[in-house]
């Protein structure tokens, strides 16, 4: 019985460190910890998940052509100059299209894209005519919308709530 004992602790001794070291400094290769040096003396105390998405991110920066690395880095400018109302509408937005399922998040990308490839003009008028609507003819013209009946009922729930509050 106390061999049992002393081997599951032994076992969860070796799980928790096993598991602690994931991503920890000494595990990095040394091309990352040169690339994430500024990091080295708090890197072990960053919560892993954290570690982790860092990590993704710098993998994601290194496969970046120059030019890639260049608009990053300029919307990345940007980004620092936002208030910090702005940038919680941005975060917001961007983790309720992160909960779409995936053909609806498609659909928007499709919407975006169609309404980028217009000019100017047509924008700016498209833009005024729905500034012109009542939040009701919004609601109305939004669930008329292939997009809105791909959301949950959830995410239907806060489009709707926010429109009210423009009211």
């Amino acid at each position: 019985m106390r061999l049992i004992r002393l081997g599951t602790i032994l076992l969860s001794f070796f799980i928790t460190s096993a598991y602690a070291s994931e991503n920890d400094w000494n595990s990095l290769d040394s091309a990352q910890q040169q690339s994430l040096q500024k990091f080295e003396k708090q890197w072990n105390q960053i919560p892993s998940d954290k570690r982790s998405n860092i990590l993704k991110g710098l993998t994601q920066w290194q496969s970046m052509s120059t030019s890639e690395k260049k608009t990053a880095t300029d919307r990345f400018q940007q980004w620092k100059k936002m208030p910090p109302k702005l940038k919680q509408r941005i975060r917001s937005r961007f983790e309720v299209f992160n909960n779409m399922p995936e053909n609806t998040q498609d659909q928007v990308r499709s919407n975006f894209k169609q309404y980028n490839s217009l000019s100017t003009d047509k924008k700016i008028e498209l833009k005024k005519k729905w500034n012109s609507m009542s939040p009701a003819k919004k609601r109305k013209a939004l669930q008329k919308r292939k997009i809105m009946r791909n959301l949950n009922a959830k995410q239907r729930r806060a489009i709707q709530q926010k429109l009210q509050r423009r009211r």
